[in-house]
């Protein structure tokens, strides 16, 4: 009768082709072969009249080989008829996907582990064991009928000693629970690790971020906080904007009106609504004489600025302008009348204003030009006036921090005679260009022409003359 293997997909004992093999039958114990049935992926039940070949036995639940001791010598002796070992079970299907095939793990070796009986005569302890430090297990080891020993396998492990002793169980569950605790720790020790190494890669990526973020322009930084502070923003009337962002947006305006609606429509940047400008320009409140909040906003400015580019020149000039009165509400009072500061007349208060009078200050070595005062006068200021105002912003630029080394205008009458008045002279004979500052007696202010203007009056007589003296 032909030997088949009932493992589904097997075909030893069906063809010769693929060699001889080695049969098992399936066990008679009842345990045993549930055990095999569940494990074989086949319909069908197992009985122990059906056969299974070598090849779905892992190899060391195979006794191939007898080993004996004669005289003391070692001797092992191949078997004709293979043989399972007791807890042998099918594992292995090549013919099927691999995923249905299983490895068990090994059994653990014996050898190491020390089981001492009770007996009356005094037995020989192994050198590793616990050591109890109350008087009570000291006691117990000494009528136990079990020592627990600290005994490692191959690789380092440590291995459950079993034990009739409920004592002994009772400490082996607790060391079992210990370090059942302590791999728990581990691993949630390292998965912190893994947390923080992922923190720190974003915290790295976070700072490249950073500091391409810091080498951007001003201009550019200033844009990018404006797109933020409103990007939580549900509407549009909802958008705030500081106050140098509206002014810059006025400029824009200011430059194309087209230009502005088309970058606002289109979202190109975040600009305001033309109604929120109108509203910023009812806000502002300018008004004629040397600004206190913007002295206080200079000195804050040239604090942190070295002495080099501290130094500068008073620029003044007088352009005509329109005349218009115009009633601030904000304010309660109409703008548009003469205003020369403490300077005014009672003549002049009702009169309106036709001149604009602007002082404005230039470091040599910066680029930055700022206007600290403006006049209103009906025609040329007085030179007297005038000549107070001057000394006035020289102590108010000094005040700020800002060192005056010159002053500067065109050459209108009116200038050239409050210039006069401090000290200037252009006399062949009494040449004078300078004056004492009034802030420090050590130093000189000196008088600058305008060279522009220089040429212009040169052009000018040369248009208007019709005969040339020539010596």
């Amino acid at each position: 009768m032909t030997i088949t293997c009932w493992a589904p997909g097997c075909r030893s004992g069906y063809d010769r082709r693929y060699g001889e093999r080695h049969f098992f039958s399936a066990p008679r114990n009842g345990n045993r072969l549930a055990e095999w049935n569940r494990r074989i992926p086949r319909q069908g039940t197992l009985t122990p009249k059906h056969k299974l070949c070598d090849l779905h036995f892992d190899s060391h639940f195979i006794i191939k080989s007898d080993d004996f001791t004669i005289k003391g010598e070692h001797v092992s002796l191949p078997r004709t008829v293979w043989r399972l070992t007791d807890d042998a079970v099918p594992t292995i299907f090549p013919n099927l996907p691999q995923y249905l095939s299983s490895k068990l793990p090994r059994k653990r070796s014996t050898t190491g582990r020390i089981h001492v009986a009770s007996s009356p005569k005094p037995a020989k302890l192994p050198t590793t064991f616990s050591t109890p430090d109350s008087q009570e297990e000291s006691s117990h080891v000494q009528h136990c009928s079990t020592v627990l020993v600290t005994d490692r396998n191959k690789r380092g492990q440590r291995r459950k000693l079993k034990s009739d002793c409920k004592y002994c169980n009772t400490v082996t569950a607790r060391l079992y629970q210990r370090n059942k605790q302590l791999r728990t720790k581990n691993r949630q020790i390292w998965l912190l690790r893994q947390d923080i190494k992922k923190l720190t890669m974003e915290r790295d990526s976070l700072m490249e971020k950073v500091s391409a973020f810091e080498r951007i322009p001003d201009k550019s930084k200033q844009i990018l906080s404006e797109v933020l502070a409103n990007v939580d923003v549900q509407s549009a009337h909802g958008n705030r904007y500081s106050r140098e962002w509206i002014i810059d947006c006025l400029l824009i305006k200011c430059k194309s009106p087209s230009s502005y609606k088309f970058l606002r429509q289109h979202n190109y940047l975040p600009l305001p609504s033309l109604a929120t400008l109108t509203r910023s320009i009812r806000n502002l409140q300018p008004k004629f004489g040397f600004d206190s909040t913007l002295c206080l906003a200079l000195t804050d400015k040239l604090k942190n600025f070295p002495v080099a580019e501290r130094r500068g020149v008073l620029m003044f000039d007088e352009m005509q302008i329109s005349k218009h009165i115009d009633f601030r509400q904000d304010l309660g009072k109409s703008v548009g009348f003469v205003d020369l500061g403490s300077c005014t007349t009672g003549e002049h208060i009702q009169q309106e204003g036709d001149h604009a009078l602007v002082f404005l200050f230039r470091p040599h070595m910066s680029g930055w030009i700022q206007t600290i005062g403006s006049f209103c006068s009906v025609g040329a200021t007085p030179s007297a006036v005038l000549c107070k105002l001057i000394v006035e912003a020289v102590i108010l630029l000094e005040k700020c921090g800002a060192i005056v080394d010159g002053i500067t205008a065109d050459g209108a009458s009116t200038n050239r005679k409050a210039l006069k008045m401090l000290g200037f002279c252009g006399k062949k004979n009494a040449v004078c260009n300078k004056m004492l500052n009034p802030c420090d007696e050590s130093r000189y202010i000196y008088f600058i022409c305008d060279t522009p203007h220089l040429l212009k009056t040169v052009r000018n007589n040369l248009l208007k003359a019709t005969m040339f003296l020539v010596r």
